[in-house]
């Protein structure tokens, strides 16, 4: 005699969570949403002018700040290339001193290394234009 549960068997795991991740996605960017951030957006944009905060460019913390971060730029991205490197390598030397096991989750590690170093070079890259724009500091 066969044992027939009453609760429904799902088909698998993950297209039900596939289904509630696409569900929050939903929820989360509804029109009403997307249509409110693109206002403030286009409203940050217009207004950009009349935010802008002299009194606080005015005050020497505020410069010397700017300047450090003109001068450290440079170097930041160096430092930082150099640290993504070391640690891609740290952790290819890991992945392959281990079992089949654990992988996957250094080849995770390697991509996750990869791209924040990555993001570190390009911020670092476009942090001295940005700072020349705004506040006039090359």
């Amino acid at each position: 005699m066969e044992n027939v549960s009453k609760t429904p068997v799902r088909a698998s795991a993950k297209s039900s969570t596939k289904h509630t991740l696409r569900h929050a996605t939903k929820a989360f960017l509804s029109p009403k949403a997307l249509m409110a951030l693109l206002i403030v957006a286009a409203l940050m944009i217009i207004m950009s002018e009349t935010m802008y905060a002299n009194p606080l460019m005015d005050n020497q913390l505020t410069q010397g700040i700017l300047r450090f971060a003109t001068d450290v730029g440079p170097w930041l991205a160096g430092v930082s290339i150099a640290i993504g490197v070391a640690n891609c390598g740290y952790c290819l030397f890991r992945r392959a001193n281990c079992d089949e096991t654990d992988t996957k989750r250094w080849n995770d590690k390697i991509k996750t290394t990869i791209i924040c170093s990555g993001a570190a070079a390009v911020v670092t890259g476009v942090l001295p234009p940005v700072l020349n724009h705004y506040f006039g500091i090359s």
